[in-house]
């Protein structure tokens, strides 16, 4: 039997983190979920791991530590079982956080059960004790009690729902074209890989004393139709972990067996609630708030063999930061991969749309480019850390910024960087951007350029002086012009 952590005072002592904005860093957030907050990052995601516990799809306050628990197993997961299929995963910058692959979500969730349990709509056992034999299209023989084991692993597919609740699903939904978005080959794909995970994890989870009970999980594929598992794997948040010496003992007894998961907080839940000792929107209960944290706790080191962090810093700063870095790494690993091209730089993701037509003439002309976000005004730190990988750097690059307001940035990167740069301000705030450059100081020197494609033709006039390629391909790209030209006439 596991003992259970009773260091309170070191939970107490976690600040709870309840979510956090990276617009500092330069992202928006891409999707809000009840748990866990992703952000985008060109073509990676950044999976944010709160402290948010969420019960019957609604959040009902923080667990400490939940979210690195959460995000820290969920790495230690995907290890074990990546040479059965490939992850998502990249890398853990910060204990709350992965950067994963941007994929595309497969519309089905899979839960893959091995015991007759569970107290939520879509479980198996209330159903069961109501007299339903035949659920998820699986007929389950007579004679179950709760917590009885099956006798076979079974998938329970369900949908996969942003908003609301999942629904269940049959197999035979999914192989009759039922469900959009998956076909019937990635479906038999998914169904081995997940069986074999909850096989192998249940081994794993056996040698360490507790018991996998149930667990969903969640595919997605690449653009060449590859299947990767996502999302998070084997959490206490998405499976059931009991205690593996004293299950039989309690089971016998007819008494609920000792769990390491959100079961044990749904449970006592309802009990509270039985009892009006928990008001509907109330704060979680501070009694049950450690012990669930404990158990959290007690599940990620008896698995991994690793001491838990009591982490005391800020969770939004530390997270910033380890983000930003990640961030900067990633952009001077671009830096080595790109010799020569364009840097845009804009004020916010809200230039996107501006940005989109210069990107688009550059790939016309076969010209590379890189696109960063960094404000002058509201993230120096973060633009000056981006500035700074390519301040000393040997490439053949032109800069381009597109900022509205006063333009600070287009003289902040042509003061700081010895490359030439173009600023192309948003439409409709060019002649603001106009005005503001007639007054820029003494040896700063961005040109200005009113339209997007027209910036874009400026730089790779500029880089043509070294790239005789792309002079060449100027030069077809202004007959063509001269060629629409003459047709028109």
């Amino acid at each position: 039997m596991h003992d259970q952590l009773s260091d309170v005072a070191a939970i107490e002592a976690m600040p709870v983190f309840a979510g956090t904005s990276l617009e500092e860093v330069g992202v928006n957030e891409f999707r809000h979920g009840k748990v866990r907050d992703v952000f985008q990052n060109a073509d990676q995601l950044i999976f944010v791991s709160t402290d948010r516990v969420s019960v019957g799809d609604k959040v009902i306050g923080e667990i400490p530590g939940k979210g690195v628990v959460n995000n820290l197993l969920s790495a230690w997961w995907f290890e074990q079982m990546k040479d059965i299929i490939p992850n998502h995963m990249i890398a853990t910058p910060d204990s709350n956080v992965m950067i994963g692959k941007k994929l595309n979500r497969l519309p089905v969730e899979v839960v893959v059960r091995g015991f007759m349990t569970g107290v939520t709509d879509t479980a198996i056992w209330p159903m069961y004790a109501n007299g339903k034999r035949s659920m998820y299209g699986i007929e389950f023989r007579e004679g179950y009690q709760k917590n009885d084991q099956l006798d076979g692993p079974v998938i329970t597919p369900t949908t996969k729902e942003d908003v609301g609740h999942d629904e269940p699903l049959t197999e035979k939904d999914i192989l009759e074209g039922n469900v959009h978005g998956i076909t019937p080959e990635q479906w038999h794909a998914v169904q081995e890989a997940a069986l074999e995970i909850f096989a192998r994890a249940q081994e794993i989870a056996k040698m360490h004393g507790f018991m996998l009970v149930d667990t969903k999980m969640e595919f997605a594929t690449d653009e060449e139709g590859n299947i990767y598992l996502i999302d998070e794997l084997l959490t206490p948040d998405c499976s059931r972990y009991w205690d593996a010496d004293t299950y039989e003992e309690l089971h016998s007894r007819g008494e609920e067996p000792k769990n390491y998961d959100k079961e044990y907080l749904r449970i006592e839940r309802k009990k509270l609630r039985d009892h009006s000792l928990w008001e509907e929107g109330a704060p979680i209960p501070h009694d049950l708030q450690m012990e669930t944290a404990g158990r959290y706790i007690t599940l990620y080191e008896g698995l991994t063999g690793e001491t838990f962090q009591y982490l005391t810093k800020s969770p939004e700063e530390r997270i910033a930061t380890n983000v930003q870095r990640w961030i900067e790494a990633q952009a001077q690993d671009e830096i080595e991969k790109m010799p020569w091209g364009v840097i845009i730089v804009m004020g916010s993701l809200s230039d996107k749309e501006h940005v989109e037509k210069i990107t688009a003439t550059l790939e016309v002309l076969g010209i590379p480019y890189r696109r960063r976000v960094g404000s002058v005004h509201k993230t120096l730190d973060h633009l000056v850390g981006i500035l700074g990988k390519y301040k000393l750097s040997q490439r053949q690059l032109v800069f381009i910024t597109v900022a509205g307001g006063l333009d600070a940035l287009s003289g902040a990167v042509d003061g700081f960087l010895p490359f030439p740069v173009i600023s192309a301000p948003p439409e409709g705030q060019s002649d603001t951007i106009y005005a503001a450059n007639l007054r820029t100081p003494e040896g700063i020197a961005p040109a200005y350029v009113i339209r997007a494609q027209n910036a874009a033709l400026a730089a790779a006039k500029i880089l043509g002086l070294v790239k005789p390629e792309v002079r060449e391909r100027v030069r077809r790209y202004q007959e063509s012009m001269q060629r629409r030209v003459i047709d028109a006439d």
